[in-house]
C-alpha cells in the first residue's frame, strides 16, 4: 500500500496495555546467520511447509525433525517457548508455510486467543491499529472500507515476532488485532512461522 509504514511505532512511552489494546505486542530480533542462511535456501527448495502440534518440552524434537538445519529449528523453537512463556499454555500448533499467491489477503482477526507470527523472507504480516480500523467492514472483503486510510497500515519487520490478540477469548471479543498477509508470488515467496496454542482437535 502507498505511503505504508515498515517499521513497529515506539512503545517506551505507551503503556503496555495501551499498546496491547492498539496494535500487536512486538519483538525485534536477529537470527543467527546459520539460520538466515537456512532461510534463504530454503524460499526456492523443495515445499518446506509443516503443521505440527507438541507438547511444550518437546517443541525442540519435534522441529529438529521437521527443519533439516539445527540453526533455523533452534531459532523456532526460541519463538515457540516464548509463546509458551507467554500464555502458559503446555501444549503447542507450530505452521511453518511458503506462501507463493495472496494469502490472507483481507484485514481480518484470527479465531485465536494469541497467535505468534514471525517472518523469516518476504513482506511482514501488516496490521492496523484499533482507532484506524472501521471493524464493521470486517468480512466484507473489502480492504479499503476495513481501513479507509491506507497510511495508517504497519508492517512487521523481518524476523520480528507479533503477538496478535484474537476473539476466541469472550475477554477479548471486538478487540481483536486486525491484520492481513502481504502479497507474494512465486519469485519472491513469504516464509512464515506461526505459534498458537494447540486444540483437542490438533493432537
Amino acid at each position: 500500500m502507498k505511503g505504508m509504514a515498515v517499521a513497529p511505532r515506539a512503545v517506551s512511552l505507551m503503556p503496555y496495555d495501551d499498546f496491547l489494546a492498539n496494535g500487536p505486542d512486538i519483538e525485534l530480533r536477529c537470527p543467527s546467520d546459520s539460520a538466515r542462511h537456512a532461510v534463504a535456501a530454503l524460499r526456492f527448495s523443495a515445499d518446506p511447509s509443516f503443521e505440527i502440534s507438541a507438547d511444550r518440552e518437546d517443541v525442540p524434537a519435534a522441529l529438529a525433525r521437521h527443519v533439516a538445519d539445527a540453526a533455523l529449528a533452534a531459532d523456532m523453537a526460541d519463538i515457540a517457548h516464548a509463546y509458551a512463556a507467554r500464555t502458559r499454555v503446555a501444549r503447542l500448533k507450530l505452521r511453518f508455510a511458503r506462501i507463493v499467491g495472496p494469502g490472507c489477503k483481507f484485514f481480518h482477526v484470527d479465531v485465536v486467543e494469541l497467535r505468534a507470527i514471525a517472518t523469516y523472507a518476504g513482506g511482514g504480516t501488516e496490521y492496523v491499529e484499533a482507532g484506524d480500523v472501521d471493524r464493521a467492514a470486517l468480512g466484507s472483503g473489502d480492504n479499503r472500507r476495513i481501513v479507509p486510510d491506507p497510511t495508517k497500515v504497519w508492517r512487521l519487520p523481518l524476523y520480528a515476532v507479533g503477538y496478535f490478540r484474537g476473539e476466541a477469548d469472550p475477554a477479548s471479543a471486538g478487540t481483536g488485532h486486525v491484520h492481513r498477509s502481504p502479497p507474494a508470488s512465486p519469485r519472491v515467496p513469504r516464509l512464515v512461522f506461526v505459534v498458537d496454542r494447540a486444540l483437542d482437535a490438533d493432537a
